[in-house]
C-alpha cells in the first residue's frame, strides 16, 4: 500500500518508538544499539532500524496497559505506512516478537486483534490471524476466543487471498483444534468444508478424512445425523472405493441411515472381528445407538399408538429372552435423552406410546405415512365436530329457561 506518512514523520514516529522501548528495558549496555536504531531512521534506512528495534519490541507489552496498547500501536501504524515489501517482513518479525512475550496470553491476544484491525494487506492479515489461533490452542482458549469466527472461516479464507494449500492447512489446523476442545459440531463443520472445498472427491485425503469423520460419529454417544453425512459426496465416493464395491465405513454408516439393529447384527457376524476392531469402533456404544435408532424407527411408523414391550424386545434385541422390562425401559428413555423421540410409557400394560420420532430419510414410503397421519387427524378432528358444537349449544341455552337440546352424532 502508498505511504500515508512521509519519510520525516516515519523516522521521527521510529526514533519515538525507540525510546519508549529503551525506557522499557532500563538497561544502558544497549544504549549503542538504540543509537544505532536511531542514527538508520534519520537515514530514513527503515528496514534496519525497525528490524533491530522489533528484536526488544516484547517488553512493550509488560509496561502499563494503556501506555503498552498505545507503544504498540504505534508500531503498528509505522509498519503499515512502510512499503509492501518491508511491511510484510516486518511485520511477521512483529508477529513472532510479540508472540514470544512473556505478558500472558490475553496481553498477546489484544496486541495482535488490534494490529489485525489495523493492517489491510490480505496475507498480514492472515498470518496474525493464524497466530492468534495459535495462542488460543496453546492456551485452551478455543471455545471462547476462535469458535465464533468457525461460521466464517471461508470468507475469511477468501478474504485473506490464501492459495488452496494455505486453505488446507488452516482448517486442518483448526478442525483438529476443534476435536481436541471438545467443540465436535464445529469440528465436523470445518472437516465438512475440507471435504466440500478443499479436497478432491475420492482423493487419498479425502478418503481419509470421509472415512475418519464416519468412525468418529459413530464413536459420539450423542451423534445420529448420519443422513446429513452420507449425502456428501466425498462420502457417498467410498461407496465404490473397493473395486466397485464399499469401504468397511460406507457399509457401516449405510446400516446407521437406512438399516436396523438385525442388520447390524449380520454385519458383525459377516465380517471378521479383527477388520472391525482395526477402525477403533466402540462396538458396545455403536450397538446401543443402532438399537435406538431401530427404535424411533418404530415409533415412527406406529406414531400414536401402543407400543408392546414384547414388540420392542423381539424387533431390536439379540438375546431377546434374556431381556428385562428394565432394559427396555432404559433404551427408551435413553431414546428419549438423545432427542430421538418424545414418548409416554405405561409399565402396568407393559407399552409405551410415541407422540414424536425422527425420520432417517424421507422418501415415498414416510410419504404415505406422514398422509395416514394426517388422515387419521383429519377423521379425529371431524369427530370433535359434534361435541363441540353440542357444547357451544349448552353453553347458550344455560342462561335461558328453554329446555337444552343435544344432538347426538354416530
Amino acid at each position: 500500500m502508498d505511504s500515508k506518512l512521509s519519510q520525516a514523520n516515519l523516522a521521527e514516529k521510529i526514533i519515538e518508538l525507540s525510546n519508549l522501548v529503551s525506557k522499557q528495558i532500563g538497561d544502558s549496555g544497549n544504549a549503542d544499539k538504540f543509537t544505532q536504531i536511531i542514527e538508520a531512521a534519520k537515514k530514513s534506512d527503515f528496514d534496519t532500524s525497525l528490524s533491530l528495534l522489533i528484536d526488544d519490541v516484547s517488553v512493550l507489552l509488560n509496561a502499563d496497559p494503556n501506555e503498552s496498547e498505545v507503544s504498540l500501536n504505534l508500531l503498528f501504524v509505522i509498519l503499515i505506512n512502510l512499503p509492501a515489501l518491508s511491511s510484510n517482513s516486518l511485520s511477521s518479525k512483529a508477529i513472532k516478537q510479540i508472540s514470544s512475550s512473556s505478558a500472558g496470553p490475553l496481553a498477546i491476544l489484544k496486541s495482535l486483534n488490534n494490529f489485525y484491525n489495523l493492517q489491510q494487506i490480505p496475507l498480514v492479515k492472515y498470518e496474525i490471524f493464524d497466530q492468534i489461533a495459535t495462542t488460543c490452542i496453546a492456551e485452551n482458549l478455543i471455545e471462547s476466543v476462535l469458535q465464533p469466527h468457525f461460521v466464517n472461516l471461508l470468507e475469511l479464507s477468501s478474504e485473506w487471498e490464501l492459495s488452496l494449500e494455505q486453505k488446507q492447512g488452516f482448517f486442518e489446523k483448526l478442525s483438529s483444534a476443534a476435536f481436541d476442545a471438545g467443540l465436535l459440531e464445529d469440528a465436523l463443520d470445518i472437516e465438512r468444508l475440507l471435504l466440500t472445498k478443499i479436497y478432491s472427491a475420492g482423493s487419498p485425503k479425502s478418503i481419509e478424512l470421509a472415512s475418519k469423520i464416519i468412525i468418529r460419529l459413530l464413536n459420539q454417544p450423542g451423534y445420529f445425523q448420519f443422513d446429513n453425512l452420507i449425502n456428501l459426496e466425498a462420502v457417498h465416493s467410498l461407496s465404490k472405493i473397493n473395486n466397485g464395491n464399499p469401504s468397511i465405513e460406507y457399509s457401516i454408516l449405510s446400516i446407521f441411515v437406512s438399516g436396523n439393529s438385525s442388520k447390524w447384527v449380520s454385519f458383525l457376524a459377516e465380517n471378521s472381528s479383527e477388520s472391525i476392531s482395526n477402525l477403533n469402533i466402540d462396538i458396545e456404544l455403536a450397538s446401543y445407538k443402532i438399537q435406538m435408532i431401530s427404535l424411533a424407527a418404530i415409533g415412527a411408523q406406529e406414531l400414536g399408538k401402543n407400543i408392546s414391550y414384547d414388540k420392542v424386545s423381539s424387533l431390536i434385541f439379540e438375546n431377546k429372552d434374556s431381556i428385562t422390562d428394565l432394559d427396555i425401559e432404559l433404551i427408551i428413555i435413553d431414546t428419549i435423552k438423545y432427542g430421538l423421540i418424545n414418548a409416554k410409557i405405561d409399565q402396568l400394560n407393559r407399552t409405551f406410546i410415541v407422540t414424536r420420532s425422527i425420520h432417517r430419510e424421507f422418501g415415498t414410503n414416510e410419504w404415505k405415512l406422514l398422509s395416514s397421519h394426517l388422515k387419521d387427524w383429519s377423521k379425529s378432528l371431524n369427530d370433535l365436530i359434534p361435541v363441540i358444537q353440542n357444547a357451544k349449544l349448552v353453553a347458550q341455552l344455560s342462561n335461558s329457561s328453554a329446555p337444552a337440546i343435544v344432538e347426538i352424532s354416530n
